[in-house]
């Protein structure tokens, strides 16, 4: 017996996401303990001769404009004064 509606129709929607290697290995080193990150670092800065250990500071400045970086040092200097 045929329906009184009309054929029927049906929509579904499937939302998936895939992890990339890159995600999983970062979710990986995120639940290291700081000592084994450290030691875990060090061994892939000696057995990949293509890694060298860089600088922070420089890291952390780069892109920066010269006034945003003469903002933080003073901001910082007025921090170490108040807690000091």
């Amino acid at each position: 017996m045929a329906s009184p509606f009309g054929p029927k129709q049906s929509l579904s929607l499937k939302l998936q996401q895939k992890l990339s290697p890159q995600q999983i290995q970062l979710m990986k080193l995120l639940q290291i303990p700081t000592a084994n990150l450290e030691q875990r670092i060090q061994e892939e800065l000696e057995a990949n001769p293509a890694l060298e250990e860089g600088d922070e500071t420089a890291d952390l400045t780069e892109g920066m404009s010269e006034m945003d970086l003469s903002d933080a040092e003073i901001n910082f200097y007025e921090r170490e004064k108040n807690e000091g």
